[in-house]
């Protein structure tokens, strides 16, 4: 049982149980569309990696899992001039890691790429973080696997085979976005507060 098993089913009993629907809420996230989410990317899971050439497969699941949240913004036109500036560092990175991967032996790359994309997230997009970083995780498989196209001649590419880091990346940025901005909402209220200023 690996991290992307237990977030896939686990997130969306939480919420039906009340206790990530706060979080939900604070990303600005409808309850439906979280847990079909997570359901449709359960069901895709069962569906094996689809071979498109002999050296390019697909992962069904972790496309999905990447992709839906990308249509979502889309839809909701919440793509705006702040969301070039993730995408340049993340193409930067996606070079720089294609061509350490060739050169050494990285165990812990995964979740190093993990732990960046979860800082730029939070920095960048604050709430809507959990929502950005499957994003930004899918742009980053994609750049990553194309260029091991260019430099690796014996390399199978498996496109979107990033389920297990894109559910840890979720997870993080959604508790991390919940604390993070709540606890700016009420530094801005004690702020703002006439009660205060009196006092002071």
């Amino acid at each position: 049982m690996n991290i992307s098993f237990i977030v896939i089913l686990g997130l969306p009993i939480l919420y039906l149980t009340g206790s990530l629907r706060k979080m939900v809420a604070n990303a600005n996230l409808g309850g439906v569309c979280f847990v079909m989410y997570f359901v449709c990317t359960a069901a895709l899971s069962f569906v094996p990696i689809v071979r498109i050439t002999q050296d390019i497969s697909i992962n069904l699941s972790g496309a999905f899992f990447c992709t839906a949240p990308a249509v979502y913004l889309a839809v909701k036109k919440d793509y705006d001039y702040k969301f070039f500036i993730p995408c340049v560092l993340i193409t930067l990175m996606s070079i720089a890691s294609a061509f350490l991967l060739n050169s050494y032996t990285l165990p812990y790359l995964p979740y190093l790429v993990s732990t960046i994309v979860v800082i730029i997230a939070i920095v960048f997009f604050n709430a809507r973080a959990p929502i950005y970083a499957p994003v930004l995780i899918g742009l980053y498989n994609i750049l990553w696997s194309v260029m091991q196209l260019f430099i690796s001649n014996y390399y199978l590419n498996v496109f979107f085979n990033v389920i297990e880091i894109t559910s840890a990346s979720l997870v993080i940025c959604l508790i991390a976005a919940y604390f993070v901005t709540k606890s700016k909402g009420r530094h801005a209220i004690r702020n703002n507060s006439p009660k205060k200023d009196m006092l002071i």
